[in-house]
């Protein structure tokens, strides 16, 4: 006689109704939703790298503005590396229907991922 691995009864069940897989947040994700907090105050590299571990912010503006559509705004700070260097860019997303574009995409991204949106919204 042959024994089953897996009994047949409800025991190997999982109850995942109360549950909901979420995927962490992209990288992509997570710079939006830093310049949108961040509002005017905008984020250096080094900003950047503290917060969420960014070590290449002008790649991701670069490619927030390509993939998205979004306008990012820059300027050089007053902020440079320890050996005095050039000084860092300062960078933040435009006010307006550029935010309003930002926070839209943020919202499908959370989506997409598994999040469900807020009532508030």
């Amino acid at each position: 006689m042959k024994n089953n691995a897996t009994p047949k009864n409800d025991a190997t069940q999982l109850d995942t109704g109360n549950y909901t897989l979420v995927k962490p947040q992209t990288k992509m994700e997570k710079a939006i939703s830093y310049f949108i907090e961040r509002g005017n105050e905008g984020m250096t590299h080094r900003d950047a790298d503290r917060l969420y571990y960014d070590s290449c912010l002008n790649t991701t503006v670069s490619l927030i503005q390509s993939m998205y559509g979004i306008q990012v705004m820059r300027k050089p700070s007053s902020k440079t590396n320890a050996y005095g260097g050039k000084p860092f860019h300062k960078y933040w997303i435009a006010p307006g229907k550029e935010r309003q574009r930002a926070i839209k995409i943020v919202q499908q991204m959370a989506e997409k991922r598994g999040v469900k949106p807020s009532k508030a919204a």
